[in-house]
């Protein structure tokens, strides 16, 4: 864990954000030299910065900018639209819910994670994660359950990073208060980088320095969430016009 390790290096640039850290990583966000397009063989454009300095559509408000699922060799003849597959379902998952589902219950071994987390972690030549050897995280979000289980939602958040699964599994841990009160930070602002962008006018920062773009949509209080109403959504006022007995979740 970065909060143990000696090897992290902080984040003063998303070079050293991803340095000495998961392969994973710098498989998700772009990192300055990264190709950004490819034509035939031929790297014909590299990532230097993040569009913190564009606007509406080719904006990356927090300077962390997807490289996961880059398409590099398209090239926008079509307004817009991509060629590339979408995934329906990972064998990654599959193997990420096996290991969750034997921890829950109480009875992994170190053969499940092998069959499973591990398979994973040797794509990109990561440890394997052992099941008595797990170091404690003094900044585990669920310090309140077991070594394992941490170790194994944090895998999940590493492997299905921006997938599109974060919310859905929050909701079904009942997990709100890693999030309430919070808001995402961007990158640690560097003047240089964007000589044209004045912090304050064009850009929001923390005092520490940090890209704060969410501040104007949350406040200074971060996410908000109501425990009693908010793990239902509420039935959509059509169905309940067109099913009079259906009534509406709790608090909404």
């Amino acid at each position: 864990p970065i909060s143990t390790s000696p090897l992290y290096l902080g984040d003063d640039s998303t070079a050293l954000v991803v340095a000495n850290r998961d392969p994973r990583l710098e498989q998700t966000i772009f990192v300055r030299n990264h190709p950004f397009q490819v034509v035939g063989s031929d790297t014909v454009k590299r990532f230097e910065k993040a569009a913190l300095d564009k606007a509406g559509y080719f904006i990356c408000p927090t300077g962390y900018q997807n490289f996961k699922a880059l398409n590099w060799t398209f090239e926008d003849t079509q307004g817009n639209s991509s060629i590339t597959a979408s995934t329906v379902f990972r064998y990654a998952e599959g193997l990420l819910s096996l290991a969750e589902a034997k921890a829950e219950l109480g009875t992994i071994t170190q053969a499940d994670l092998d069959k499973s987390i591990n398979l994973l972690r040797d794509r990109v030549n990561m440890p394997h994660l052992i099941l008595n050897e797990i170091e404690n995280d003094p900044n585990w979000d669920y310090p309140s359950l077991s070594p394992i289980i941490n170790e194994i939602r944090r895998e999940r958040r590493v492997e299905l990073a921006v997938e599109g699964y974060r919310l859905d599994d929050l909701m079904r841990w009942r997990a709100h208060e890693v999030f309430v009160g919070t808001r995402p930070l961007g990158i640690k602002f560097v003047q240089s980088d964007y000589p044209n962008i004045t912090p304050g006018v064009n850009v929001i920062l923390n005092a520490d320095g940090y890209v704060d773009y969410y501040l104007n949509a949350y406040g200074a209080d971060g996410w908000s969430f109501n425990p009693d109403r908010d793990y239902l959504a509420p039935v959509p006022t059509n169905e309940l016009t067109l099913n009079e007995k259906l009534v509406q979740n709790p608090g909404w």
